[in-house]
């Protein structure tokens, strides 16, 4: 589209859509087993668990690992020892100062890819 006041340019936001553009897919994926059995003495229960989730906009995927364990022995009648162990890692790629409404932080802007007239998302600091 021609801009009315210079006739030399083109407007920006031709053939733009920022919503096709900024979001992306946002899949998640959850996976979880666990395992128990024992005993009337020593009982025990085993887990492992995974989330992978891809996030609707760029920079806002998120993944965690978590594996938990308990055990209890019934030492006599009357006396019980049990222990809960857990352990758990995450990680994720995420927009400096997200929540920050006038915060500085990563902002996104849409251009036009001189080689093949597609636009992209860019990611400014």
């Amino acid at each position: 589209m021609a801009d009315p006041i210079n006739k030399n340019r083109t407007l920006i936001f031709q053939n733009n859509d920022l919503q096709k553009d900024f979001f992306q897919g946002g899949n998640i994926a959850n996976a979880y087993i666990s395992v128990t059995g024992g005993t009337e003495k020593v009982k025990h229960m085993t887990s492992l668990s995974y989330v992978d989730d891809g996030g609707f906009v760029p920079h806002s995927n998120w993944n965690s690992l978590t594996a938990r364990t308990n055990v209890s022995i019934k030492i006599v009648d009357k006396l019980t020892f049990t222990s809960h162990l857990s352990a758990s890692t995450s990680s994720s790629d995420r927009i400096n100062n997200e929540n920050a409404i006038f915060g500085k932080g990563d902002t996104f802007s849409s251009y036009n890819s001189e080689s093949n007239g597609e636009w992209r998302c860019r990611e400014e600091r």
